[in-house]
């Protein structure tokens, strides 16, 4: 992520961290410099390390400068893991969202196989905030149909995850 002082005054950066419950997938690779200049900018590198399949979406990183008005800038962090490399039948296929943008209802619709122990369908905003979650879906084709009320304008990330695979779908809601 780029960082840049739009101060008058130099900017002192004192520390870099990660913070939230899914931390541990994130690490720091490089903090960048430790004093900017007004208009200068670094660049601090994150890499992403998964430990599962899963969406993660509570972590962020923390910057602590010597700024008067924002001792503390928080970036949001977002990261999907995903299964090692190899030849697998996917779980997930047909997984449609429509239409796409959306003004009013919006209808999801995914087929869950037989072998299939759970299957959840999960909205979040762009912030990583769970918006809307289903469960307990029936084993063939499914069709959810979603009231567009409850969700307010902008874009959204569908996730459905079967057992331990995931597929991800991003949309827009206009109104």
């Amino acid at each position: 992520t780029t960082f840049k002082n739009i101060g008058k005054k130099d900017l002192n950066i004192t520390g870099v961290t990660i913070k939230g419950t899914d931390a541990t997938a994130y690490s720091i690779v490089d903090a960048g410099a430790t004093t900017l200049k007004p208009n200068e900018s670094t660049n601090i590198k994150v890499s992403f390390t998964p430990a599962t399949i899963k969406f993660y979406t509570n972590a962020a990183i923390e910057i602590a400068s010597n700024d008067p008005n924002k001792p503390v800038a928080t970036v949001s962090l977002a990261g999907k893991g995903k299964k090692g490399t190899g030849v697998v039948d996917p779980v997930i296929v047909n997984a449609h969202i429509y239409p796409n943008p959306v003004e009013a209802n919006s209808q999801i619709s995914f087929f869950v196989p037989e072998t299939a122990k759970s299957a959840n369908v999960s909205i979040i905003d762009m912030s990583g905030k769970k918006v809307i979650e289903f469960g307990n879906f029936n084993v063939g084709e499914n069709k959810l149909t979603i009231d567009n009320k409850m969700i307010d304008a902008g874009s959204y990330i569908l996730i459905i995850t079967i057992d331990d695979e995931m597929i991800t779908k991003k949309f827009n809601v206009i109104k």
